[in-house]
């Protein structure tokens, strides 16, 4: 189907298969923008202990959501093609 982003597949499997890169960049820079903040927030806290304290869980949080992220292809594939051997997922 031809849209304003381009030729999107129908199909269901090759619409995920096109989908899942665009959802993993949007993932990756909202990740960034999320660090940059806390970082910003660690660079301007003036000594405050317990904003410090906040901005290192966030950055903490923040990696092991980066983490997660970047291991979901793998787990995706291990749940849809090593288990339950649904056809299609690349």
């Amino acid at each position: 189907m031809d849209t304003a982003l381009g030729c999107v597949p129908v199909d269901f499997y090759k619409f995920i298969n096109y989908l899942y890169p665009f959802l993993i960049s949007m993932c990756g820079g909202i990740l960034f923008l999320r660090l940059a903040w806390a970082f910003v927030g660690i660079s301007r806290a003036a000594g405050d202990a317990k904003l410090i304290s906040d901005m290192k869980d966030v950055i903490f949080s923040d990696l092991k959501g980066g983490i997660l992220v970047i291991f979901s292809i793998f787990i995706l594939r291990l749940i849809l093609v090593g288990i339950f051997k649904i056809p299609g997922i690349e």
